[in-house]
């Protein structure tokens, strides 16, 4: 029982008021494209392509009664494709990130190995973080047992970040 779909939308009339990239007025048509296709009955490819800002491709397998996503990456700026490793991989160039108003949707994330985030490879162009701004920000990210190290390099500042997500972070 193989399953197939494609959905397809310009978002006209729909609202946004998540932080940029992702803000969108309800005048504003932003082409959609979301499909599923079954691999076999246990696996699945799951691809998403907003407009020209990023592009999905995720692929999950049946585990233990649930669906568990092994592989897939995130890449703005164009679509997505697999890489040879496992996890889920951010990459590509964000024209324009701000950091004010994930709270409310990050509060219930869970760490980064349970979600299968491996990495990131990253391009920021401009980082809005309360009242500052960060340009052309480097971020190379990697999960390793659970824990994110970062190294960070823009115009303004270079570094290195590591977080955990047990207990209290």
């Amino acid at each position: 029982k193989l399953t197939d779909v494609v959905v397809t939308s310009n978002l006209s009339g729909m609202e946004s008021a998540l932080p940029e990239p992702f803000a969108k007025s309800a005048a504003e048509t932003v082409p959609l494209r979301f499909e599923m296709k079954s691999v076999t009955a246990q696996q699945e490819v799951l691809s998403l392509q907003y407009g020209d800002l990023f592009g999905a491709k995720l692929l999950r397998r049946e585990e233990e009664g649930g669906w568990a996503i092994k592989r897939g990456t995130v890449n703005f700026g164009g679509p997505a494709r697999f890489h040879n490793r496992d996890g889920v991989w951010l990459t590509g160039t964000v024209p324009k990130l701000a950091l004010e108003g994930w709270g409310p949707l990050l509060g219930a994330s869970r760490s980064a190995a349970a979600s299968g985030f491996a990495g990131a490879d990253l391009l920021v162009q401009h980082l809005d973080v309360y009242g500052y701004r960060v340009n052309e920000l480097r971020v190379s990210a990697r999960n390793r047992e659970g824990a994110l190290a970062a190294q960070l390099a823009s115009r303004e500042a270079n570094g290195e970040v590591s977080w955990e997500g047990e207990g209290k972070g």
